[in-house]
């Protein structure tokens, strides 16, 4: 059996150069090399040295990247929150009067941005309107022949979303938690909600919404439109 060279282990002659004999490192012994602050022997000599440069250099690129996600903060994140549409989303909310970045924020939760997505229940398009309710709008602008599937056209869905957007923001006085609530419940299961005591309308108290589906709405909904507020205003 090959034994393990002199020094390797106890108080025998040490065989490590003396530049390295009264540093007090710990030897670490593996079959035939032994560490020392650094510098790995052999019994030839030295074969490895750490990279001190590409160390440094890896440092310094995390510092910069991390400044660079700092100082950019937060319009950064706006990867996530984009603006899809952008002219008709403003237009159509300046001319309804509501904040274009609450339309952003339920185009998000509502289809993620997709002009085709239709939803198990008939909702379609940006804002998920659905067909009877997209009818009634249509009959309330004294539009005729409305047909359902134009509801995928972006200009379409976003007028009548930032209609009816409005339409509830009159009736709930400008409650955004209502608002976006009816949006999803509808407004006369909100009411029914609100006159029963079960939720009083306001965001801090939104775990008291009876229906989970309409609970997780509003909190997502919020949640965006923070966001939007934060990258944009």
């Amino acid at each position: 059996t090959r034994q393990p060279p002199v020094g390797s282990v106890g108080n025998g002659p040490c065989a490590v150069p003396s530049c390295c004999r009264n540093t007090g490192a710990t030897i670490f012994t593996g079959g035939y090399v032994r560490v020392f602050y650094g510098y790995v022997y052999q019994d030839m000599g030295v074969i490895m040295k750490p990279n001190k440069k590409k160390f440094s250099a890896i440092m310094w690129i995390t510092i910069l990247i991390f400044l660079a996600i700092v100082l950019t903060f937060p319009r950064w994140i706006s990867i996530f929150y984009p603006e899809p549409h952008r002219n008709l989303v403003f237009s159509a909310s300046y001319q309804y009067d509501i904040d274009p970045y609450l339309v952003f924020a339920i185009i998000r939760a509502e289809s993620k941005y997709q002009n085709s997505a239709q939803s198990p229940v008939g909702a379609r398009g940006l804002m998920q309107i659905m067909p009877e309710t997209a009818q009634w709008i249509a009959e309330q602008q004294g539009i005729e022949d409305f047909d359902p599937d134009s509801l995928h056209d972006p200009e379409t869905n976003i007028r009548f979303g930032c209609w009816y957007l409005a339409d509830l923001t009159r009736e709930f006085n400008g409650n955004i938690p209502m608002v976006v609530a009816a949006y999803n419940a509808g407004r006369g299961k909100l009411k029914e909600w609100v006159v029963n005591g079960q939720w009083d309308g306001s965001p801090e108290t939104v775990d008291n919404i009876p229906f989970y589906e309409t609970r997780l709405y509003v909190k997502n909904v919020l949640k965006n439109y923070k966001a939007y507020q934060a990258i944009y205003k």
